[in-house]
């Protein structure tokens, strides 16, 4: 994940509206951090979202909120 293919990310978010996320605490730090940025509109509210492999962080967890 990095800048240039986050528009990606998030556009299939919208696309396919999923209601569980299931990640790195880090990544989906990022993506949150991108569509609170720029304000990207998914269309929905993500129902459940877990992590693995990572602690999260008290900040991460906030963002991903």
């Amino acid at each position: 994940m990095n800048a240039r293919n986050m528009p990606t990310y998030a556009k299939e978010l919208k696309h396919s509206r999923p209601p569980w996320l299931h990640g790195y605490p880090s990544l989906l730090t990022l993506l949150a951090k991108y569509i609170l940025e720029t304000e990207f509109d998914i269309g929905y509210q993500i129902q459940w979202v877990t992590i693995g492999a990572e602690n999260i962080l008290t900040h991460q967890a906030k963002l991903i909120e």
